[in-house]
């Protein structure tokens, strides 16, 4: 395929060609869903994917990832495989489809040059986020985008790169957090005003922004109902980058501690209505495994393990190795979390199900301070 400079005016479409030519030449590890569990809550439902394959998946490990050291071997380097490349931005990205699909045409942009995932975005990977929005929109598919900054964000990779699912946000997001509307966003799509009932509600409230034009309660994105939500005033760099210049700036006094580089971790979330910070205490949590939920997943490990085992033309006795459960599961929680997506194997479905969701993320992300 051939590489025209910023051809963000057909990136819908290339996507969907070369997602299926990965497809039909195996370039692409899909995670397929067996199902989707809906979580509803007060203020949100949540979406659990039940992926078998992630059975075999170990736990998060308790070391962080360094997210500042170049890798020997760099998946975002080039060359680029045709299976993998969509096409470059002017603002020094190449947009790839992802190898590891959780969830159908999943791509992320990539910066041509080397810069880590531990650093506070530039006004360059804001503005590169913003023109793939404006992309999805023209194309008629309503997405947001996701960066996962600093190492307890889930982040797992070192070189920087944004991820903006080709999926439409049917979900309100999930807290009460850093938030500022875009100029020219029409009241009827602005989040409403903070209540004492909604922040006592069963859905925590995370750290909000402090600025008149958006000291408000949890956003409630597109949904198939509601008509695309652009904002009527034209978005520049220079407005996303002092948006969220001005959340970071917020974060020590929501108690959003540095980390030893001295940055706070944070996810990041852009939608066409938007500019969305988390910061994050935690990158994990543990979620404690009650015995009748033990016996479930004991019993859905082994299920998976003797299918697994049929598949390879394996007899049951070759591997007799009793499965144990833990008395408590650890889940490591990055930007999609805060968005309602969960993927999950197996099992684990009912136990965050009765943790709560809510508890999730109140968890690994800092309150809200009235």
């Amino acid at each position: 395929m051939d590489r025209k400079e910023d051809s963000l005016h057909d990136l819908m479409g290339v996507l969907h060609k070369v997602y299926d030519h990965g497809i039909k030449v195996e370039k692409i590890n899909i995670y397929d869903t067996e199902k989707v569990v809906e979580v509803p809550t007060c203020d949100v439902t949540y979406r659990i994917h039940v992926i078998p394959s992630l059975s075999e998946k170990p736990p998060p490990s308790d070391e962080l990832p360094d997210l500042r050291s170049k890798p020997d071997e760099d998946p975002f380097a080039e060359p680029f495989a045709p299976a993998e490349f969509l096409t470059d931005l002017d603002e020094g990205y190449h947009s790839l489809l992802n190898k590891f699909c959780f969830l159908p045409e999943q791509f992320v942009l990539v910066s041509h040059r080397w810069a880590v995932q531990a650093d506070p975005l530039e006004v360059e990977d804001l503005w590169a986020a913003w023109r793939v929005l404006k992309a999805m929109e023209k194309a008629g598919r309503r997405g947001f985008v996701f960066v996962n900054v600093g190492k307890l964000s889930g982040a797992s990779q070192p070189h920087r790169h944004i991820q903006p699912p080709a999926q439409p946000h049917v979900l309100p997001l999930p807290y009460v957090h850093f938030f500022t509307p875009l100029p020219g966003t029409s009241k009827h799509h602005q989040p409403a005003p903070s209540t004492s009932t909604a922040t006592s509600s069963s859905t925590p409230s995370l750290s909000s922004s402090t600025s008149s034009s958006s000291s408000s309660s949890p956003s409630s994105l597109s949904t198939p109902s509601d008509p695309t939500t652009t904002p009527s005033q034209e978005i520049t760099p220079a407005t996303l980058q002092e948006i969220y210049e001005t959340h970071l700036g917020q974060f020590e006094s929501h108690g959003a501690q540095p980390e030893s580089e001295g940055v706070r971790s944070h996810n990041v979330l852009l939608t066409l209505r938007g500019l969305h910070t988390i910061p994050r205490k935690s990158r994990d949590v543990e979620v404690p495994v009650p015995a009748h939920l033990k016996n479930l997943l004991i019993k859905k490990a082994e299920e998976e393990k003797e299918k697994k085992q049929k598949e390879e033309g394996k007899d049951d006795d070759e591997d007799d190795e009793e499965i144990e459960i833990e008395d408590k599961l650890k889940f490591s929680i990055n930007g999609l979390g805060f968005v309602g997506y969960f993927f999950m194997k197996p099992g684990c479905d009912r136990l965050l199900k009765e943790f709560g969701l809510d508890n999730v993320l109140k968890r690994v992300g800092y309150e809200r301070k009235e």
